[in-house]
């Protein structure tokens, strides 16, 4: 019993190391190393706190994103992409937790993946829109058939930033059929921004 306290002691200390700004670089490494060589579930969800926060120098901030990215990458697709999934919902910014997605996972299962976490998006106003647009900038092109019902509904986004963004997706998709494309087309003719509309626009001309 003594040594199970132990372990989780130990565990804790190590975790909340890699999640904090203030601790001395040389303690988070050390940290780092422990949690990879762990390598479960519990020991990624630790590691990937270390993505949501910037240290002084920028260069061991970069190093330390580094080692984290490749240590969660070696501990593969069945370790890590339940603790990576539930980190995209509730972090800030989800740049390297996207990266480390495609990473682990194959064309198909990322594709699935990124439905899911589209799906999860409201196009209710939001304060900060800013993963939504990252969402949306990192769809991989040419976009999968299965993620433009996922990506239109973006279209009546409250923020003209997201609105954009899911048109110039679904304007270079391929497999778009003619309804649809009509259909987005009266409807960025109808929508308040002129940016849209001349997007549209230019792509309605283009293939003519």
């Amino acid at each position: 019993m003594l040594s199970w306290f132990s372990a989780e002691k130990r565990f804790d200390k190590h975790a909340k190391r890699v999640a904090s700004r203030r601790a001395y670089a040389p303690d988070r490494w050390e940290s780092i190393r422990f949690l990879a060589n762990l390598g479960t579930e519990a020991a990624a969800t630790a590691l990937l706190q270390r993505f949501d926060f910037t240290s002084d120098p920028t260069i061991t901030d970069q190093e330390e994103k580094e080692a984290v990215f490749e240590a969660l990458r070696e501990l593969g697709e069945p370790v890590v992409i339940g603790p990576l999934l539930k980190h995209c919902r509730s972090t800030k910014s989800l740049g390297l937790p996207l990266k480390l997605l495609a990473a682990l996972q194959s064309d198909e299962r990322l594709v699935a993946s990124l439905r899911e976490l589209l799906a999860e998006f409201s196009t209710a106003y939001a304060r900060d829109p800013q993963k939504k647009l990252q969402l949306l900038g990192f769809l991989p092109q040419p976009l999968a058939e299965s993620l433009c019902v996922e990506v239109e509904r973006f279209t009546n986004d409250a923020n003209e930033g997201v609105r954009f963004l899911a048109y110039q997706t679904l304007r270079d998709a391929p497999g778009l059929d003619e309804s649809t494309q009509s259909r987005l087309e009266a409807q960025a003719q109808a929508d308040e921004s002129r940016r849209i509309q001349l997007l549209m626009a230019e792509a309605r001309a283009s293939t003519r």
